[in-house]
């Protein structure tokens, strides 16, 4: 058994047939093994082919406690296997997910890719485009991945009976739903990515200077670039109230922007199963807290707009699928059962104090300036109120 060592103490497990100085790497899909190619694997080796099969980090063979799960990872792992293993000339395979490893993995190698082959590769497009109807919608990837985190086992099983394009015997389908299990249970990760959230890499891209020529689902740009580029990037913070939003947000931003202190803890523990230190992770709430001298006072005078406000978001599904979550019937109810706790200075700083304590990824906190409809002067007393008596205090504390 041969092992690729990376990131200092983990492996990637190989096998390497055959001989040369050319050789055909064969990238499997996702959650799966090298064993997928076993039925080709002899016919190329009867050709006296020298052929190069991986098992991805977090499937087969490998390491499965690799921080890092992401695409570019894995291409990074082929094209120092390639290296490695003194080719000078390699034609990549990749199957599946594989493909969209081996499409990464040939701009790395460079001239040394003599080939690329993608077999019903996910790669270079893989949801739905605007000028191109086959495919999922990256929704239905993140939801895919949703489903996987909730009842890894039965979903694994039915996606073994259910993704091959011919029948095949029971004995096939036991066979890549054990790999499937068998597979890192972070690896969904990695399946995530397909989802490609096209804003953020459009955005990270022109901030590193790059000349951003880019086609997607929802975002199409030419020659888009930042002069100067900033020498310091800008955080990118994302927010979310659903547990895949926010799981999301853990893989792909930077820090998240949470709603009244919702979903602090699912936030946490997806910087944790995505490999990321909690440290990794900044956050700033929104406190939607009726923040006043005399709060119940304020919520009955500014009721109005906070019953308009909360149900809007309901309505925009905010809070999940609107059929399921009805609108509030009086400002009243919306108070009692929403995000607009009435709260004094004393009150306000002892929740907002415990709230720092028990996350200390907080780096800020945003309080609401009006509520829709309300005057500007409205809310500016009430934000004068908590600049007066809310945050010195926090400062202090």
């Amino acid at each position: 058994m041969a092992y690729l060592t990376v990131d200092g103490k983990r492996r990637v497990y190989f096998e390497d047939h055959g001989s040369g100085d050319c050789a055909l790497v064969l990238i499997h899909g996702w959650g799966l093994d090298g064993r997928v190619w076993d039925g080709v694997l002899m016919p190329l080796l009867a050709d006296a082919r020298r052929v190069i099969v991986m098992d991805h980090r977090g499937c087969g063979g490998s390491d499965h406690d690799f921080p890092d799960l992401g695409i570019a990872a894995i291409a990074g792992d082929v094209a120092r296997l390639v290296r490695e293993a003194g080719v000078s000339k390699a034609v990549l395979n990749g199957w599946s997910l594989g493909g969209a490893v081996a499409t990464r993995a040939a701009h790395e190698l460079g001239a040394t890719c003599a080939g690329l082959v993608l077999t019903a590769g996910a790669s270079p497009i893989y949801t739905q485009k605007p000028d191109l109807a086959p495919g999922g919608t990256a929704e239905d990837v993140l939801a895919t991945v949703a489903a996987i985190d909730a009842d890894r086992i039965s979903v694994l099983r039915g996606v073994a009976d259910a993704v091959c394009a011919k029948p095949v015997s029971a004995h096939v389908t036991e066979w890549m739903a054990l790999s499937f299990i068998n597979s890192s249970a972070r690896a969904t990760a990695t399946l995530a990515e397909l989802a490609c959230e096209e804003g953020i890499e459009i955005i990270r891209r022109a901030w590193r200077g790059e000349a951003v020529n880019f086609e997607g689902k929802r975002f199409e740009v030419g020659d888009l670039r930042i002069t100067p580029a900033p020498e310091h990037p800008p955080k990118i913070l994302l927010g979310g109230m659903a547990p895949p939003a926010i799981d999301r947000v853990a893989r792909i931003a930077d820090g998240f922007l949470c709603t009244g202190g919702l979903g602090l803890d699912s936030y946490r523990e997806a910087l944790e199963r995505h490999g990321k230190s909690v440290s990794d992770g900044e956050v700033i709430p929104g406190c939607w807290a009726i923040i006043a001298a005399d709060p119940e006072r304020e919520a009955h005078r500014v009721g109005e707009h906070v019953l308009y406000q909360a149900n809007e978001y309901i309505r925009w599904g905010a809070f999940g699928p609107p059929e399921r979550n009805p609108t509030f019937s009086s400002p009243s109810e919306a108070i009692e059962n929403g995000l607009y706790e009435p709260r004094d200075a004393d009150t306000a700083v002892a929740r907002l104090s415990r709230l720092l304590a028990d996350y200390p990824m907080i780096s800020d906190i945003h309080f609401w300036a009006q509520f829709p409809g309300e005057a500007v002067e409205s809310g500016n007393r009430r934000l004068r109120y908590i600049a007066e008596n809310v945050l010195p205090r926090l400062r202090a504390a």
